[in-house]
C-alpha cells in the first residue's frame, strides 16, 4: 500500500510522462508539416496492407496528453460526485449504489 506522499509523487510523475509525451508528439508533428509530410504511411503486418494517417493526428494526440497531464483530475471528480451524483441516484433509483 502506498502512501499519500508517495502516491502524490507518482500522480506527478505520470503527469509529467503524459505532458512530455505529448510535447514531443506536438513536436513531430509539427515538423513533419514544416517539411512537407502531411500523412504518414506505414506498414501492418498482420493484414499485409498500407495504412495512412495524417500528421495532423499527432499535434491532436499531443494536445490530449498534455490536457491529461495537466487537469486536477481530483478536483474535477469531486465537483462532478457533488454536482450530479445526486441527480444520478434520483433518476436511476433502481441501480444499488455504492
Amino acid at each position: 500500500m502506498l502512501m499519500k506522499n508517495e502516491e502524490s509523487r507518482l500522480e506527478w510523475a505520470l503527469r509529467s510522462i503524459a505532458v512530455a509525451v505529448g510535447l514531443v508528439a506536438i513536436y513531430s508533428g509539427r515538423e513533419a508539416i514544416n517539411r512537407g509530410i502531411f500523412w504518414i504511411v506505414g506498414y501492418d503486418d498482420r493484414t499485409g496492407t498500407i495504412r495512412m494517417g495524417p500528421t495532423l493526428g499527432f499535434i491532436h494526440a499531443g494536445v490530449a496528453f498534455i490536457i491529461v497531464g495537466l487537469l486536477p483530475w481530483k478536483t474535477i471528480a469531486r465537483v462532478a460526485e457533488r454536482r450530479f451524483l445526486p441527480k444520478l441516484r434520483r433518476r436511476h433509483s433502481h441501480v444499488k449504489w455504492p
